[in-house]
């Protein structure tokens, strides 16, 4: 049976658990970013920006920026 997974919006208590998924996920490959770049888009756009909880950790974000309709 697989976890089940949540999807909610991100919330300011996320940021430490988020940070350290970035840094576990990216730094190996050097591709990491520090949490004034990941919290400058969340400040853009709040409401495009997810985490998903597999029980009570954290287990992926979305940090996503709108893109303007160009039709």
């Amino acid at each position: 049976m697989s976890p089940d997974l949540r999807i909610r919006q991100l919330a300011d208590g996320d940021w430490d658990a988020l940070t350290a998924l970035e840094a576990a996920t990216y730094a190996p490959l050097g591709l990491s970013e520090d949490r004034a770049a990941l919290q400058s888009r969340a400040r853009v756009s709040p409401a495009t920006c997810f985490v998903a909880e597999s029980g009570d950790r954290l287990a992926g974000y979305l940090l996503a920026l709108p893109y303007p309709c160009l039709l």
